[in-house]
């Protein structure tokens, strides 16, 4: 295991960007870039911040040393075309669809880049090629520097008015190429509010879907009001068919939850011990569709406590519609709610049950389902005798679960709107007002730091083989000249092995 604090990642995140810094100085802005990213990815998985000036730079720069002999004369379009940059590698599990549907329902010239290519997205871009004016864009493989002028190059032939991007919190491509088209309107699709990303510097809008990120947008990104725009999303539905739930969970009401396994692991493990009082005091089963690195720690609390038949894993479901559809009952996790699972239980009328220590703006499930109406029902509970309460009465009265689904699913955003309220936030309008939330930040830096510092995660494993940087920072240089490219070679053998 490795074991990290709030201090450690201070000091390896400071010493990444003093990396970039020197690298980009040296003129070796591929390497600088890389440790940009990788600085921002330990960011992200901590959130002790949520901005950096110092990358920011590092970015604009980059941008001005790579692009600036590149530009052609400024161009500003006035017929309304747009630009969509997408990096996420999937389809079905951000916001690439609803975004991407809204921009065709406008009836508007646009190109959609797709900035890592994936065939998990031939749907998306199958879509694009036939709606009636989309241009579809394929980024090349290639180092950053070379995506970035590839990038650069496709946008400015296109010659858009707006451009939307829709990339991870990492992504260097994107955010150095729109740091390079200052005359261009630029929105943040903002899929990871609640965490750091990069790119707060270089867009003139950012698109929120709850008040949450709109706070922290304002408190933290330095975003004005004015250029934070509310929009909540509607869950994308898909047609694929149902593969079935084991034996086990026969002539049983069936509770569902899901999501990344760390969502699951923070605050001693809570969330695994309401699991097991529920079942201990109902006739249910409890199903669990999850991902992630580590799954150990929950099968491990299955094993102990004998539960293998009522408490099942169900791992990454295609199906995922389906899942609900054919459950009674959603568990929101803690001590990370999950935004996209609780609308897939409100579009299948399913009801949602959460709890959360002190009910903070950010665990309050209320905020994905009720965005266009007042909150008419609690969903998220601070009281677990209540919270439980509520389970079992849910399990044992059909007739209270049906009204209370139905409920819920009626609260949802509709694709109507939605795309009604992008039309008028794309053209200059702010649709939705929104409230200032209270966030705790020290605590939420306190639970990402409790969930992530005991995780051996793909980044640590990418710092210590690739990058070098624990080596680089506490060991003599001969061992990083001899020692590491061993340990490099035995890590590449073993996955080749374990393929």
């Amino acid at each position: 295991m490795v074991n990290l604090n709030k201090k450690n990642v201070i000091s390896f995140y400071s010493k990444l960007k003093k990396r970039s810094v020197d690298m980009f100085e040296e003129g070796n802005l591929e390497d600088a870039l890389k440790n940009v990213s990788t600085a921002a990815r330990l960011a992200y998985l901590f959130n002790y911040i949520f901005k950096d000036d110092d990358l920011e730079r590092i970015l604009m720069e980059s941008s001005m040393k790579m692009l600036t002999g590149k530009k052609s004369e400024k161009f500003v379009n006035e017929d309304k075309k747009f630009v969509m940059i997408d990096s996420f590698g999937w389809a079905n599990r951000g916001l690439s669809q609803q975004y991407l549907r809204g921009l065709i329902s406008m009836n508007v010239d646009f190109l959609y880049i797709s900035e890592y290519v994936s065939e998990s997205k031939n749907e998306i871009y199958d879509e694009v090629r036939a709606s009636g004016k989309g241009n579809l864009c394929l980024v090349p493989e290639g180092n950053n520097v070379e995506k970035i002028k590839f990038v650069y190059d496709t946008i400015t032939e296109f010659s858009p008015s707006h451009i939307l991007a829709h990339i991870f919190p990492w992504d260097v491509i994107a955010t150095t190429v729109l740091y390079a088209l200052p005359d261009v309107r630029k929105y943040n699709v903002n899929l990871t509010d609640h965490a750091f990303w990069l790119g707060a510097g270089c867009f003139n809008y950012t698109l929120e879907f709850r008040e949450y990120g709109c706070t922290i947008s304002v408190e933290k990104r330095g975003f004005k009001s004015s250029q934070v725009l509310l929009n909540p999303y509607y869950p994308i539905i898909d047609n694929v068919p149902f593969s079935g739930f084991p034996e086990a969970v026969e002539n049983k009401t069936i509770l569902f939850s899901g999501g990344n396994y760390y969502k699951i692991y923070g605050d001693n493990m809570i969330f695994l011990w309401m699991m097991k009082h529920i079942l201990d005091n109902n006739n249910a089963v409890i199903l669990f569709a999850g991902l992630g690195n580590d799954k150990k720690p929950l099968e491990e609390f299955i094993v102990k406590h004998k539960l293998e038949q009522r408490l099942i894993l169900l791992g990454y479901r295609r199906d995922i519609n389906q899942v609900f559809a054919h459950s009674d009952i959603y568990l929101g996790t803690y001590p990370f709610p999950g935004g996209l699972m609780t609308q897939y239980a409100a579009y299948n009328s399913k009801p949602v049950v959460a709890y959360s220590r002190d009910c903070s703006a950010i665990n309050k499930v209320e905020n994905i389902i009720f965005s266009k109406s007042l909150h008419t029902t609690d969903l998220t509970y601070v009281n677990l005798e209540e919270y439980y309460a509520e389970i079992s009465r849910l399990i044992n009265d059909k007739s209270y679960r049906i009204s209370k689904g139905s409920l819920l699913k009626n609260a949802l955003t509709t694709k109507e709107e939605f795309e009604a309220c992008l039309g008028e936030c794309l053209d200059g309008n702010r649709h939705l007002d929104f409230k200032m939330q209270e966030v705790n930040y020290e605590k939420r830096t306190e639970w990402y730091m409790d969930v992530n510092s005991t995780a051996v995660t793909d980044l640590i494993v990418e710092l210590f083989i690739h990058y070098k940087i624990f080596a680089y920072f506490y060991f003599p240089k001969i061992m990083i000249k001899y020692t590491f490219p061993l340990i490099r070679f035995a890590f590449r053998s073993l996955v080749k092995l374990l393929k």
